[in-house]
């Protein structure tokens, strides 16, 4: 563990951060059930039936795949309704969701992006998640 702490602490330090106190962003996340399906021989209107049915709080649709947000509790059930129906459920986990986005651009970003990989690519870190929305278009 305090090895962990001090190959994180530095990768922040190393990158023009700094590693705040445990759980101090803990508030601006929400623990939410995802589960991702590529897009299949059914309606898209047919799997949001399916998902909202089974209780779940949110649906979108991106370029190549459904993304379904649950609660907790109605994960396992929202996953299991839609494997019932034998649709291909590519990934299913429990991630933190942010609860508000930050836009972020220019040099800011680069910075973001290259903390976020070098944090990604750290062998003991499992996830990163993080609340930052990119402008794509300010990159070089």
């Amino acid at each position: 563990k305090n090895r962990t702490v001090a190959e994180v602490r530095h990768l922040f330090s190393k990158n023009g951060g700094t590693l705040g106190e445990t759980g101090s962003v803990a508030w601006m996340f929400n623990r939410k059930g995802i589960i991702t399906l590529p897009k299949q021989n059914i309606s898209e209107d047919e799997i949001m039936e399916i998902a909202l049915e089974a209780g779940a709080d949110d649906f979108s649709v991106e370029d190549q795949y459904y993304e379904v947000q649950t609660s907790l509790e109605n994960f396992e059930p929202v996953r299991r309704a839609l494997m019932n129906k034998k649709l291909n459920v590519e990934n299913a986990s429990l991630q933190w969701v942010a609860k508000n986005s930050v836009s972020v651009s220019g040099e800011d970003a680069e910075k973001v992006i290259k903390l976020i990989e070098a944090l990604e690519d750290s062998d003991d870190v499992q996830n990163v998640y993080s609340n930052a929305d990119f402008d794509l278009n300010s990159l070089k």
